[in-house]
């Protein structure tokens, strides 16, 4: 995130989008595995560990390609 952070700023793209994007995502992570947890197990239950991890994993992906539009050399 803040390589592409860093990208935008240098590109001069508007980071609000980045920002409200990354907010947004953070939201939807925290509700998903509270529902998967819910859902699939209890308090002591790992599923909550397994769904912040798998979600992330996928953010990082996501992260990564947005990266490939840019040229990230110099940062």
């Amino acid at each position: 995130y803040a390589l592409l952070m860093k990208a935008f700023i240098k590109y001069n793209y508007p980071k609000d989008t980045l920002v409200n994007a990354e907010r947004a995502w953070i939201k939807y992570r925290g509700q998903q595995c509270e529902l998967e947890n819910v859902t699939y197990g209890g308090i002591n239950s790992v599923s909550w560990a397994r769904c912040m991890s798998e979600i992330t994993n996928e953010r990082l992906a996501k992260i990564n390609k947005l990266l490939g539009a840019f040229d990230t050399s110099g940062l």
